[in-house]
This record gives structure tokens, sequence and C-alpha cells, in this order.
């Protein structure tokens, strides 16, 4: 128990999908002290807060990205959003990313709409406090596998777009090359669960399953994930290769699960 906040944040939650999970020890006081601000912002408002994602899987410290979470709320209030806003920088500094704001009903009125997110959440999670809102969801695979055909399709044309609108700038590629990894590899994760793979998925294991899939290596998919990635044009031309091939790979794939 942390006197201050009154929060106690577990060291370890048991989650149907991943497991026993906990929260890394760097992050503890943090997240104590996240806790206890949106306490003070929200009151008798807030009913959970949930960490999700890389925050929770082994080498986190060393990775330099920042943590995510999703506040759950009884309502959604724009004041509490502006006020919460000017603690952005000392979040930043603790290493707390800007959380995802959703209500109970946005949760489940979103599963057909937002499967991806749903399950990235859902499968690699712990809650710091209140409820926990995402273990009963019920994803469907016909929306999974909808969502993930948009998003491949997607990820090729931000990626063709991306090229035109840096103009020349590689240092623009490079957050590109970042971002679309984050959305591949949540992606390949959707396509993993279709394919059988319930479980989360570490991203070796990951990357493993769907080069076996794709029947190819993917060097660029593989360098844009990872954190320390510095780009190129050879980085950026390799990754819009494998994005192709994955999307190739898996619209014959999906194809062949509807019929």
């Amino acid at each position: 128990m942390n006197t201050k906040t009154g929060y106690t944040v577990p060291a370890a939650t048991e989650s149907p999908h991943a497991g026993p999970i906990g929260v890394p020890p760097a992050m503890r006081r943090p997240f104590s002290e996240f806790c206890a601000l949106l306490e003070g912002l929200a009151g008798g408002d807030l009913l959970g807060v949930t960490a999700f994602g890389p925050v929770l899987e082994p080498g986190f410290a060393e990775s330099g990205l920042s943590a995510t979470t999703v506040v759950v709320l009884q309502k959604v209030d724009m004041l509490f959003l502006r006020r919460l806003a000017e603690h952005g920088p000392h979040l930043g500094r603790l290493g707390i990313a800007a959380p995802l704001t959703m209500t109970p009903e946005y949760i489940t009125s979103s599963l057909d709409t937002f499967p991806l997110e749903m399950l990235e959440i859902q499968q690699l999670r712990t809650t710091l406090c209140g409820a926990d809102h995402f273990a009963g969801l019920e994803i469907e695979p016909e929306h999974l596998r909808l969502q993930c055909e948009r998003e491949l399709k997607r990820i090729l044309i931000r990626l063709r777009h991306g090229l035109l609108a840096a103009s020349g700038r590689s240092d623009f590629l490079v957050e590109l090359e970042h971002d679309i990894g984050h959305h591949l590899l949540r992606t390949i994760r959707g396509l993993l669960w279709l394919a059988g793979h319930k479980s989360f998925q570490h991203v070796a294991a990951a990357l493993e399953r769907c080069e076996e899939r794709a029947g190819r290596s993917l060097p660029g998919i593989r360098e844009a994930i990872r954190p320390d990635s510095q780009g190129s044009w050879e980085e950026f031309t390799a990754l819009y290769h494998d994005a192709e091939a994955l999307a190739a790979a898996a619209n014959k794939s999906l194809e062949g699960s509807t019929h």
C-alpha cells in the first residue's frame, strides 16, 4: 500500500489470456502517482485503470518506451481531460504516455469496430486500480478478420503517402516506420489469433510464426519494431515489401478461412 495515494499496485494480476503478469518495479511509484492523480481529478467517475502492452513485457525498462494505459470512467468529461492534460509533462517524466479514456459502454460497443485494439488490451494487461473492464470481452472472428484486412491495406497506403509527404525528410520516414511497425505488430497478433494462437504472442514468437505463415523472412518489419532502430531508405523499402508480402499472404489465408 502506498500511504500517500491509498492505492496498492499489484505485484501480479491473473489474466485468463496472458497468465500472471506484473508491474515492473520501476513503474510501481509512477503508477501509484498516476492513480492518485486520476482519483483526485475524476473522483467517483473513475471506474478503473488498466496498464497494457510493452510495459508488461520483459525489457521494458531498456526500451525507452512510455507505459500505455486505459482509464475507464463513468462518463468522459471534457473538463477532466483538460485538467489531466495539464499534468502531461509530469506524466511524461514518469514514463507514462497520454492514456486512452473509455466508458464501459464505449468498450462493449466498440468490439465490432475496433476488435484489434480491444484484443491488444485484453491479451496483456494488469489492473492498477478499480475494476478490470476487459476480462470478459468476446472478440468476434469475423469482425477481427475484416479489421485485419482493412489495417493491412491502410498500412500500404500510409507508406506510399508518407513517402510522398516526407518530401525527402529522412526523420519523417523514421517516425513513420516506427508507427507502422507498431500497427503491423498489433495486426500480426490479430492474424495469429484468427489462426488459433489465442494467447498473447511476445514479439519473437509472433514474428517467427508470422514468417512461417508468410513463407519468407520479414526483415523490414523486424527492424521497424525495434525501439532503437535508426531508420534508412533501405529499411523503409524493406518494410514496404514486407507489408506487401504480409498483406498478400493474409488475404490468401483469410479468404480460405471464409470458405
